[in-house]
């Protein structure tokens, strides 16, 4: 068998692929996973069931519980998406032994479609697992600095967290906000703020000092600031709550 014939039988070897049963493959709980809305999955569902798989799912051999002979590294939708449609079979290919989480972060962050938030929870996650900053970084071929504000994004409030899952802010507009203050409420006023505006990170850091400011209790009937004594009636100021009392 010559040079150039064995080159082409391994190229083929390592792209075949197979059909197995779904419940033969063991899906790691640390992973990085492709998010869709409810309406993008069932839509995703749908081309599945009428166009069938064009790309198959990738796995390896073994399993950490020994009672799976493959492990999951990259499909999990599809495979989600065969088991709404009650499939019990999906195609495969099978890749030389990887980490799952390393395999999956390095797939999804290439097409751009990581959930940030699941991205910050991973990141500290294999910080409590002994995993160190530096580890991660070069894992996520990310600089040590960006790994660890990327980190900071599991403090923010839930709504804050939505709306980045959502792409209504970017990582971006959540990292300044943040920088400008700690306290939530407040992140989440300028938050708003900057959404309703449709304000570019560079927006907001030059308007940073006045969307602080209107973090600032104001009157629910004449738009007033209120002072620290007031707001008692239902956020209203002096002036307005006394036209209530009458």
């Amino acid at each position: 068998m010559n040079k150039e014939k064995e080159e082409k039988e391994v190229k083929e070897e390592k792209v075949r692929i197979e059909e197995i049963e779904i419940d033969k493959i063991y899906i790691p709980e640390l992973r990085c996973n492709s998010h869709f809305s409810e309406e993008e999955f069932d839509e995703f569902v749908e081309s599945i069931k009428s166009k069938g798989l064009l790309q198959p799912v990738i796995v390896c051999k073994g399993s950490p519980d020994l009672k799976k002979p493959y492990t999951l590294l990259d499909g999990k939708n599809r495979l989600e998406a065969y088991k709404r449609l009650n499939y019990k079979t999906i195609p495969i290919q099978v890749v030389k032994q990887e980490d799952p989480l390393a395999y999956s972060l390095h797939v999804n962050l290439h097409r751009g479609n990581v959930d940030p938030i699941e991205l910050a929870e991973i990141i500290d996650k294999m910080i409590e697992n002994g995993k160190t900053l530096t580890e991660i970084a070069q894992m996520l071929k990310l600089s040590e600095s960006r790994a660890s504000k990327l980190r900071k994004l599991t403090k923010l409030p839930s709504s804050i967290k939505e709306e980045l899952r959502q792409r209504k802010l970017s990582i971006e507009h959540a990292l300044e906000i943040q920088s400008i203050t700690d306290d939530t409420r407040k992140q989440e006023i300028i938050a708003k703020e900057v959404i309703k505006r449709g304000m570019s990170v560079s927006e907001l850091r030059e308007k940073k000092e006045g969307l602080l400011a209107k973090t600032e209790r104001e009157c629910m009937s004449c738009g007033a600031t209120l002072r620290k004594d007031e707001g008692k009636w239902f956020w209203l100021c002096s002036s307005c709550s006394e036209k209530i009392k009458k």
